[in-house]
């Protein structure tokens, strides 16, 4: 667990390689250095996979508490995965919760996204990342607008997600990403190259259970992404689906 705001003394977050992707959001936020951190980990530690999460906001619902589904959704026959939002048309993959597998790809990736560090939406650099890999794989016929993807509000925010469709080769894929993309519901999981993307539903989740977040607010996913003031729906809020004693929710 990584505590307090870590600190810059010698300034080497702003020391950019020359050849980083282009940025237009300014000078890192703080949240890269968890990119770094699991870079450290994955060369250092023998788990075969390692998830990071948001502690302030990530939580496993107590329906949860005695269920372990982990080794069901990180999938070994990808290097990193993530899991759609609760809503929304826009966000691609969110940062807040994703699981790295110890290999080569997955090491490199992380370099690749802390290298391309942006703005303090530590996820711009990821969607960056990704395309730039994508597009660059033997025999990709993957492009992308390097110009929209280097600005987060505005830009990447609104663009990504849509154009991360020419990434996915199966049709059946291409089918949940345009409901994804209309709805904000993402029925089955996307597999793009080296990545996977959960469902957001319990019909492309494990045993009918989504990973980190369900459209359906009357079930809860296995684990939840939800700040502690999103008191909006009885899934996934924090005082009601997390406390299993009264005394864990007096903050």
């Amino acid at each position: 667990m990584w505590f307090g705001n870590p600190q810059d003394t010698t300034g080497f977050m702003s020391q950019k390689a020359a050849d980083a992707l282009p940025c237009k959001d300014g000078a890192p936020g703080n949240h890269y250095f968890v990119i770094a951190g699991m870079r450290a980990l994955l060369m250092e530690k023998p788990n075969s996979w390692i998830v990071s999460m948001d502690i302030s906001d990530t939580f496993f619902t107590k329906t949860m508490k005695n269920t372990n589904l982990l080794d069901k959704f990180l999938d070994n026959n990808y290097d990193f995965i993530g899991g759609a939002t609760a809503g929304g048309k826009m966000v691609f993959i969110n940062g807040a919760v994703v699981a790295y597998k110890k290999s080569k790809w997955a090491t490199d990736f992380a370099a690749a996204w802390f290298k391309n560090r942006c703005g303090s939406m530590n996820q711009l650099a990821m969607w960056a990342s990704l395309f730039d890999i994508w597009s660059k794989m033997p025999g990709s016929k993957f492009t992308y607008s390097a110009s929209k993807m280097s600005k987060y509000f505005g830009s990447a925010h609104d663009y990504a997600r849509k154009a991360s469709v020419d990434a996915l080769t199966n049709p059946e894929d291409k089918v949940a990403h345009a409901e994804w993309c209309k709805t904000g519901n993402l029925p089955a999981n996307l597999h793009y190259p080296h990545v996977l993307v959960h469902a957001n539903m319990g019909a492309g989740g494990v045993d009918g259970i989504a990973y980190r977040a369900d459209m359906d607010r009357t079930k809860e996913p296995f684990m939840c992404h939800n700040t502690w003031d999103r008191g909006k729906f009885n899934s996934c809020n924090a005082k009601q689906s997390m406390c299993v004693d009264e005394d864990q929710c007096q903050c």
